[in-house]
C-alpha cells in the first residue's frame, strides 16, 4: 500500500485487480503519528487474513508491532538485513512507529474494515455522497434565497452620516486619535501572519492565508488613513482590503471543509467579488447612485454560511472551535461598531467603534495562532 500524493492511501486486492482506497478525513497533531501515517504501509491480506475473513483486533495489533519492532530495529541500523528480512521489506517498505501501530486505528479497521475508517483515529466519519450533495445544494440554496432577498431591495447608497463617530478627541495633534491609533494592532497582527505564512510549505491554503494576511494589515492601514479624515473617498481604501480579507477567510474556511479541490477557485473567485463589491459602490458615489447591496452580502452573508458549513461538514485540518473562536470575536467587533455612541456615552472614555477594532484585532490573532499550531503544511 503506497500513499499518493494527493493524500490516499491505495493497496492492490488478493484477488481479482480490485482496489480499495482510505481517504484522509483529518490530521492528527502529533508529528509522530502524521510521520507514521504517511509511511504506513499494509496489505490487504494483513487487513482481512489470508482467507478474506477479518483479524482479530488482537491479531493484527500483534502483526502490525512486529513490523515495528522491526522496522525500529533496522531504522537504527544495528545489524545488516539478512535475505530473508530484505524480502519482508519489500513487503512492508514502509517505517511503521510501534505506538502508531497500537493506536485505536488498527482495532477499527479490524472491525470495520479499511473502506470506511479514516486515517486517523481523531477523525469524523465520512460523509455519504447523499448526505454531502444535500449540505453542500443547502448552503448553495441559502446563499441564493439571501442574494435574491437582497436584491430586490432598492439601491443602498452611503448615509452621510456614518462618518460622525461618537469620539473626535484629539491627541498629540492626531484627529480621532483612539480611532486611528486602535488600528495599529491589526495591521500589526496581519504583518507578523504574513510573516509566519511566508515560511510554510505550497498549497492554495497558503496562498489564502497570504491573501488573507495582507489584506488584513492593509486594512489596519486603510482604516487608520480613514478615520483621520474619515469621508466617502478616504472610506474606499478602509473596505477594499477589508473585503478582500472576508472573502480570502470565506474560500478558505469552504475549501477546507467542503471541498479542497475547489479551494484555488473558490479563492480566486470570491476575491474578485469582494473587490468588484467595493469598486461598484465607490463608482456609484462618484456618479451619486452609490450601492451598498453587494458590498452589504460580502460582509454578512459569510456570517451566516460560515458558521453552517463548519457544523455541517467535517474537519480537516482546521479545528471548528479555532474557527469558530475567530468568527465569534468579529461578531463582537460588529456589535460594538452598532453600540459606538451607547458605549462612549458610559464615562467617555472610549468609544464603541475603537472597542471595534480592538476585537477585530484579537479574531485576526486567534486565527494566527490556529495558523501557526496547525500541523498540515502551510
Amino acid at each position: 500500500m503506497t500513499l499518493t500524493g494527493r493524500g490516499r492511501l491505495k493497496a492492490p486486492s488478493a484477488a481479482g485487480g480490485a482496489r480499495w482506497r482510505l481517504r484522509r478525513r483529518s490530521s492528527d497533531s502529533s508529528p509522530r503519528s502524521r510521520r507514521a501515517a504517511h509511511d504506513l504501509g499494509v496489505h490487504r491480506a494483513d487487513v482481512l487474513g489470508p482467507r478474506g475473513g477479518r483479524r482479530g483486533a488482537n491479531g493484527l495489533e500483534r502483526h502490525v508491532t512486529r513490523v515495528a519492532r522491526y522496522h525500529g530495529e533496522s531504522r537504527h541500523g544495528a545489524d545488516r538485513e539478512p535475505d530473508v528480512r530484505r524480502d519482508r521489506r519489500r513487503r512492508h517498505p514502509a517505517h511503521v512507529d510501534e505506538e502508531y501501530a497500537k493506536s485505536d486505528l488498527f482495532h477499527k479497521i479490524a472491525a470495520h474494515g479499511p473502506a470506511s475508517t479514516p486515517l486517523t483515529s481523531s477523525a469524523p466519519d465520512a460523509l455519504t455522497p447523499r448526505a454531502f450533495g444535500w449540505r453542500v445544494g443547502g448552503l448553495l440554496a441559502l446563499g441564493a434565497i439571501a442574494t435574491a432577498a437582497v436584491f430586490t431591495l432598492p439601491p443602498i447608497p452611503q448615509d452621510p452620516a456614518y462618518h460622525d463617530f461618537a469620539d473626535h478627541r484629539r491627541v498629540l495633534g492626531i484627529p480621532s486619535a483612539l480611532n486611528v491609533l486602535s488600528n495599529l494592532p491589526l495591521a500589526l497582527v496581519g504583518s507578523i501572519g504574513l510573516a509566519v505564512v511566508a515560511r510554510g510549505r505550497g498549497g492554495w491554503e497558503r496562498a489564502a492565508l497570504l491573501v488573507l494576511f495582507t489584506g488584513l494589515a492593509l486594512t489596519g492601514v486603510g482604516s487608520a488613513y480613514y478615520h483621520a479624515a474619515p469621508t466617502t473617498a478616504t472610506l474606499f481604501w478602509d473596505r477594499l482590503p477589508m473585503a478582500v480579507a472576508f472573502m480570502a477567510f470565506c474560500a478558505l474556511t469552504l475549501g477546507e471543509r467542503v471541498s479542497p479541490r475547489a479551494g484555488p477557485w473558490l479563492l480566486a473567485a470570491l476575491v474578485m467579488i469582494g473587490v468588484a463589491s467595493v469598486v461598484i459602490w465607490r463608482l456609484g458615489e462618484t456618479a451619486g447612485a452609490g450601492d451598498l447591496r453587494l458590498y452589504g452580502l460580502v460582509q454578512f452573508l459569510p456570517a451566516v454560511l460560515l458558521p453552517l458549513a463548519l457544523v455541517l461538514f467535517p474537519a480537516r485540518w482546521l479545528r471548528t472551535s479555532d474557527l469558530l473562536g475567530a468568527i465569534g470575536w468579529y461578531a463582537v467587533a460588529k456589535l460594538c461598531e452598532a453600540l459606538d455612541r451607547p458605549i462612549f456615552a458610559v464615562g467617555g472614555i472610549v468609544s464603541g467603534h475603537t472597542l471595534k477594532h480592538l476585537a477585530a484585532a484579537t479574531a485576526a490573532a486567534w486565527l494566527l495562532r490556529v495558523v501557526a499550531g496547525s500541523p498540515e503544511p502551510r
